[in-house]
C-alpha cells in the first residue's frame, strides 16, 4: 500500500459522504475537506478517519483517539486530501493491507 492507494481510498470515503448530500461536490486530491466540502467539519473527521482505516484493513481499538490529520498541528492550516493521505501514510503505511 502506497500513498496513492491511501489517497484514492480517502477520495472514495469523502465522495461517499458527499454523495449523501443534495449539494454533492466532486472530491479530488486537491480538495481541502474542511474548506471545500459543504457540511464537512471537525465532527466528521473521526468518521472519515475510521472509514479510511477500515477500507485499508487497519484495525483500530474502539477507544482509539483519532488524530486530526486534517489540520497541520504547527501552522493550523487545513490540509488537502493529498496532504492528509501523506500524514496517514507516515503513521500507518506499514500497517495498511
Amino acid at each position: 500500500m502506497d500513498i496513492t492507494d491511501i489517497e484514492n481510498t480517502l477520495i472514495q470515503v469523502h465522495q461517499e459522504i458527499q454523495d449523501k448530500k443534495p449539494d454533492s461536490t466532486k472530491v479530488q486530491a486537491s480538495t481541502c475537506p474542511l474548506r471545500d466540502l459543504p457540511g464537512f467539519d471537525s465532527l466528521l473527521v473521526p468518521v472519515a478517519f475510521r472509514r479510511l482505516a477500515l477500507k485499508l484493513g487497519i484495525q483500530l481499538p474502539p477507544d482509539y483517539r483519532v488524530p486530526n490529520l486534517y489540520v497541520n498541528p504547527t501552522t493550523h492550516q487545513r490540509l488537502t486530501i493529498a496532504e492528509i493521505a501523506g500524514e496517514f501514510y507516515q503513521r500507518f503505511g506499514a500497517k495498511a493491507a
